[in-house]
């Protein structure tokens, strides 16, 4: 009896889980919507963009404008600017990786869309 209790209680704390994790995906794409049917990308940006896979996510969600972090790795063997807010959250990922990913696409800056 005490397994069917546990087991009733640990099936329906996953299915809350799982809604509340759709309903964080779902007002995410509204408000990208939103934010796209009102023209203003460009002047409402995603903050702190400096993981390639969340370029990848923004730029995949029709989004042309974002803000990231950028130092310059004077410690490298070969100097270089890393992305990235300080020493403890660099990972490696370069300035020119991400000009190779937003190589081929339109950037929105405040005065309009320029291609990279």
């Amino acid at each position: 009896m005490l397994k069917k209790i546990l087991l009733s209680i640990l099936t329906l704390t996953l299915i809350i889980l799982l809604s509340i994790i759709s309903m964080d995906n779902y007002n995410q794409s509204q408000n990208i919507k939103n934010l796209l049917e009102q023209n203003l990308d460009g002047r409402l940006i995603p903050h702190k963009i400096n993981y390639k896979n969340k370029l990848h996510n923004i730029l995949n969600d029709n989004l042309h404008s974002f803000e990231f972090d950028i130092m310059f790795n004077a410690h490298a063997s070969t100097p270089f600017f890393e992305i990235g807010h300080d020493d403890t959250e660099t990972h490696g990922a370069s300035f020119e990786d991400y000009l190779k990913i937003i190589k081929d696409k339109k950037i929105q800056d405040m005065d309009g869309y320029k291609k990279c």
